[in-house]
């Protein structure tokens, strides 16, 4: 229910074609094992990342911890090298993640940046690291369903195809062929 209202939210702000292209992921962590370390640490991450269908010129990302909003450079660095392997290199296309970060308030350092919106937490390597490989796995899930837009030809429209331009003025239709122009040294 809290996710239907997050997405709710994000299409009011963002528009509907935003919030339509989310999806929902969920890690919820508790002393778990990761790079051959005990970590004792306590996370819980409900996130709306975008698929692959998504474009945007600029990557946006939304991070809440502890019900704060926040920023956190490793994290959205991490979520960038996430998408890389899912949205092509010569795109100019880029993700839209929202992320609320439940972390043990001892855990989280907001005297890093004098404004507070800058944070770092306990164990932040390894939390950083855990999202970026479940949102990597759940791209790679999720990619398998691409979807493309077509754009029907009008009628009319083979003639530009066929390097002509019509033109419509009050005499009527009036025919130029397109040249291409040729520079001069």
């Amino acid at each position: 229910k809290l996710q239907k209202c997050r997405l709710e939210r994000i299409g009011q702000i963002y528009g509907p074609s935003v919030s339509k292209e989310l999806l929902p992921l969920r890690l919820k962590t508790n002393n778990e094992k990761l790079e051959k370390k005990t970590s004792q640490f306590h996370m819980e991450c409900d996130i709306l990342y975008s698929n692959a269908n998504y474009k945007a010129k600029k990557t946006t990302f939304i991070l809440f911890i502890n019900g704060r909003l926040v920023e956190c450079s490793q994290l959205k660095r991490a979520i960038e090298i996430a998408y890389q392997s899912v949205l092509p290199s010569s795109s100019r296309e880029k993700p839209f993640v929202f992320l609320s970060m439940k972390l043990p308030f001892k855990d989280v350092d907001v005297n890093v940046h004098p404004t507070k919106r800058e944070v770092h937490f306990l164990h932040q390597e390894e939390i950083v690291e855990r999202v970026q490989t479940a949102l990597e796995k759940a791209l790679v899930k999720s990619n398998s369903a691409r979807t493309f837009t077509v754009q029907t030809l009008l009628p009319g429209g083979q003639e530009k195809l066929n390097g002509k331009k019509i033109h419509k003025g009050e005499e009527g239709e009036k025919e130029e062929e397109e040249e291409e122009e040729e520079g001069l040294a």
